[in-house]
């Protein structure tokens, strides 16, 4: 898993265009199989990079009525080995995959490919690099139609497929603003350097009114000549640019400093809370960094649960699997007071229990394995721990008794008096009637 989010994560950031797909091997003969082999049979997340999602479309659902994903266009090059050409070297055809809905709703892929190897393709760094311009759909030819795709024995409704950061519209990529910052620096090193090419020439100057031949004397005398000039005439150089070299400087740091603060989440080290990230907590890109932390881990508790259910048979919900990609982005402590005011407001009915737990959680008043159900159980049998319940009899027997003291008839006082023994024995007489 963590070799997969490495290589997601990183298609991301480059292209914010990272999908996955949940597939199932193929198996021929699967029922022959022995139990073991069977078992170790299950579904697997793939990559989509960018390059590879040439379109895409949605649609409602005729039920719920939701944005649904109705079709993804998938297009990449398929090695063959074709015997005519040789059993040594693969051929690559070009081929696209339409992962789509029929019309009943259902999961099918259609399949289609070039007849012909594709030529000059182009391979850096051991991968294929795909650079498409356009379809001629007279090239392609439809060679194969899966509609079986089955789902613990019925046919898929859903296309398992999801864009990583949980949007299906076009996204900029986060690595754009580090890259704009990385232009600028480098205009700003050239310009940097321009200026010290000026600062390491001197130019001289003659002001006078003298005649050209005189001028053409001065400057072939050379170094170390007497130059006589008339009274009125002066000689001197030009200023450096020294001034807008500092300028300069200045602004090439500050655009550096940036430049850490836009990278330096890229670059944390592998520890459950970083230093360094405590210290830019608040900074834009941390925010967006955090804010994709979170749809990733979303989006990969969704998987995982269409992968477990696909596999056991099971019918969780995205909720009920918990992934966390990265606990350095988790929110900052809130404080005592943030703390008192979230816990006004689930007494108040405005927030639900779960959340008031969540946060308790998040700021460590609570063990991220603490159960709700089994703590509630634990408070119930203590007794040393008086219970809400408890407490509001309490405070309708002292009212009541409150209400019997101010009466003057000499019968109440009696029985105020007998309540009291009683309640101090621990009889509870209040509550049986008296």
């Amino acid at each position: 898993m963590a070799s997969f989010l490495d290589t997601a994560v990183w298609e991301e950031l480059q292209t914010s265009r990272a999908w996955v797909y949940v597939d199932y091997p193929k198996i021929e003969g699967y029922e022959d199989l022995d139990k073991e082999t069977r078992n170790s049979i299950k579904p697997y997340p793939v990559i989509w990079n960018a390059e590879s999602i040439i379109n895409w479309r949605v649609s409602a659902n005729p039920i719920t009525g939701a944005q649904q994903l109705q079709q993804v266009i998938i297009r990449n090059y398929e090695e063959v080995f074709r015997p005519e050409l040789g059993e040594f070297h693969p051929v690559f055809l070009d081929t696209v995959w339409v992962h789509e809905l029929d019309t009943a709703g259902y999961y099918q892929i259609r399949k289609f490919q070039e007849a012909e190897p594709s030529k000059n393709i182009v391979i850096s760094q051991g991968k294929i690099q795909q650079n498409y311009i356009t379809i001629n759909n007279e090239h392609f030819q439809l060679v194969e139609t899966n509609t079986n795709i089955l789902m613990n024995g019925e046919r898929l409704n859903r296309i398992p497929a999801w864009p990583l950061n949980g949007k299906l519209e076009m996204q900029e990529p986060m690595l754009m603003p580090l890259i704009a910052k990385e232009v600028s620096l480098y205009n700003k090193i050239s310009r940097r350097n321009h200026l010290l090419y000026g600062a390491a020439t001197y130019t001289p100057y003659v002001s006078s009114n003298m005649s050209d031949s005189d001028f053409e004397s001065i400057v072939s005398a050379g170094l170390g000549s007497w130059i006589k000039l008339q009274q009125g005439d002066a000689i001197g150089v030009l200023d450096t640019p020294t001034g807008a070299l500092t300028d300069m400087d200045r602004s090439i740091s500050a655009t550096f400093e940036e430049m850490a603060k836009l990278g330096v989440r890229m670059l944390t080290p592998e520890t459950s809370q970083s230093g360094v990230a405590l210290d830019i907590r608040n900074a834009a890109q941390t925010a967006q960094l955090g804010s994709l932390n979170t749809k990733v881990s979303n989006q990969i508790s969704a998987i995982i649960a269409f992968m477990i259910n696909w596999r056991y048979g099971l019918d969780l919900s995205d909720g009920d699997v918990e992934f966390e990609m990265s606990a350095d982005f988790n929110p900052a402590p809130l404080g005592a007071d943030w703390l008192r005011l979230c816990t006004e407001w689930y007494e108040k009915g405005y927030i639900p229990r779960s959340v008031w737990l969540q946060m308790l959680k998040q700021n460590d008043m609570l063990p991220p394995e603490y159960d709700d159900e089994s703590g509630v159980m634990e408070i119930n049998n203590d007794e040393m721990i008086t219970t809400p319940q408890e407490q509001m009899d309490y405070q309708k027997r002292v009212q009541a008794m409150a209400g019997l003291a101010s009466s003057p008839d000499p019968n109440v006082q009696n029985v105020l008096a007998n309540i009291l023994v009683k309640d101090i024995q621990g009889d509870n007489s209040l509550n049986k009637g008296d």
